[in-house]
């Protein structure tokens, strides 16, 4: 892999949509035809050994891998190309089967991507519409959906075999505040409420420069992924770890479970913790128990839960932070006079 990138000749020009649409021919499963635009890929990342000289009666299709890319540029997308896909994150997707084993793990499981903020926008053959492409189709139509959906801060309801997006521009900043990732999360939940909107990148050989960066970070958005912005080689490198980490991230229970209680009765409730170690993000889920229908009880699982703690909790500004007061010996706000000295 070495060699070839060292291989590599340096062209003048961004040519990010060309980019995404090679990298999402190659996430789709070669053996089903007509699942993308462009050309097909000869391989298939979605087998045990990708290569395309590998026989399939060897290679089994894993039904549950889930895939990412990572799309960095130092300039501005000045590349249009000549396949168009339209306005795809301002329509509806494609209805997706669901298997009914998902459905009973995970039933608020959705089959199509929907058309809303901070998703949609009104503009068509953007950079995030390309992205979106790969993301709301199915890339594997004869391999079985069975991704598992993602919620809280990474989420991704969608359980059919797609595509996201983790993006990195290295010195060049947006329209919209997305520098840090404080400017992020304030910036989607005004896309969210509808107080902010997408602004137009424009053509990919005009000068509205800033949108274009502004179109990086929706393509992101859009798939699931995160956008990030580097200004130096330590950055850069902080972006790529972060980047891999929450590609690589599977939620996994690392603590106990507790009950609320030691009788089984209608109304007790369940914690389960979780925690993704490679992004430092954790939840609590609360599971309710109810009747079996057989004269017995069970706790509720999947996606029945009563509440998670990633849905209720406060923005950041308004969520109670304490310390220690060594001096008096009482707790108190997490404040610039109540910090040691």
């Amino acid at each position: 892999m070495l060699t070839d990138i060292q291989s590599l000749q340096a062209a003048s020009g961004s040519p990010l949509k060309l980019a995404m649409l090679r990298v999402g021919s190659y996430f789709t499963f070669a053996e089903d035809n007509g699942a993308a635009i462009g050309a097909r890929s000869t391989g298939s990342p979605w087998r045990t050994d990708p290569s395309a000289a590998h026989p399939s009666a060897y290679s089994e299709a894993l039904s549950c891998r889930r895939s990412y890319n990572i799309l960095m540029t130092d300039g501005y997308d000045n590349g249009d190309v000549a396949i168009n896909v339209g306005n795809v994150d301002g329509n509806d997707g494609p209805a997706q089967a669901l298997e009914p084993d998902m459905q009973a793990r995970h039933p608020k499981l959705v089959d199509r991507y929907v058309a809303r903020p901070p998703f949609s926008d009104g503009f068509s053959n953007t950079l995030a519409d390309y992205a979106s492409y790969f993301y709301v189709r199915d890339l594997a139509t004869t391999v079985p959906n069975k991704v598992a959906p993602l919620t809280g801060d990474l989420a991704d309801p969608h359980s059919w075999q797609h595509l996201g997006q983790f993006t990195v521009g290295l010195g060049v900043s947006g329209q919209l505040p997305a520098n840090t990732a404080a400017e992020r999360q304030d910036t989607l939940a005004r896309l969210r409420s509808g107080s902010l909107s997408w602004p137009n990148p424009g053509s990919g050989g005009d000068t509205i420069l800033a949108e274009k960066i502004d179109d990086l970070f929706h393509a992101a958005v859009n798939t699931g992924g995160e956008f990030f912005r580097a200004s130096n080689s330590h950055e850069l490198t902080s972006a790529l770890k972060q980047a891999i980490g929450r590609a690589s991230a599977s939620a996994r229970v690392d603590a106990g479970i507790a009950g609320s209680g030691a009788v089984a009765q209608s109304g007790l409730l369940k914690f389960v913790p979780s925690y993704q170690s490679s992004v430092w993000s954790g939840d609590l889920t609360a599971y309710a128990m109810a009747s079996d229908g057989m004269g017995g009880w069970v706790f509720r699982s999947g996606d029945q839960y009563t509440w998670k703690a990633s849905e209720v909790r406060p923005a950041w500004e308004a969520r109670t932070m304490l310390t220690w007061d060594l001096a008096a010996r009482l707790q108190c706000g997490l404040t610039p006079a109540c910090l040691p000295h």
